[in-house]
């Protein structure tokens, strides 16, 4: 019992340090999966059509262009109508976002998928100025 739980925290750990470095976008279903995230299940039909392959090698490109277009309207509503400068969490969960968000960009870009009217998009321009 124990080994599985090491397994499974190591598999967890990885897939944290994916999120981290491609994004969403550079995820598998078989990641999903593995940690439990119902994402999978949600995208089954693009994992379904594409096994093996990251949701930024499946994708359309017009699915890609609604996803960037659908997460910046995300964390503007976020800073809109729930971002408070004074709570932590509220903080670390806009910094999460944001960084999760950049990592899916700079992975499109490496595999060649970054539509050209995103090129010079910085999904750090939601973030509040470090003064707040």
């Amino acid at each position: 019992m124990m080994e599985h739980h090491r397994f499974h925290n190591q598999k967890e750990t990885l897939i944290a340090e994916k999120l981290k470095t491609q994004g969403i976008l550079g995820t598998t279903a078989e990641d999903h999966k593995d940690i439990n995230s119902g994402f999978d299940k949600i995208l089954s039909d693009i994992f379904l059509k594409n096994p093996g392959k990251t949701l930024g090698e499946a994708m359309t490109n017009e699915e890609i262009i609604s996803w960037i277009q659908k997460e910046k309207e995300a964390l503007t509503e976020y800073f809109r109508d729930l971002y408070n400068p004074n709570d932590k969490f509220s903080k670390g969960h806009i910094f999460q976002n944001v960084s999760i968000f950049k990592a899916s960009l700079n992975y499109l870009k490496t595999i060649g998928r970054l539509p050209k009217e995103f090129e010079d998009f910085d999904p750090e321009s939601f973030l509040p100025n470090k003064s707040n």
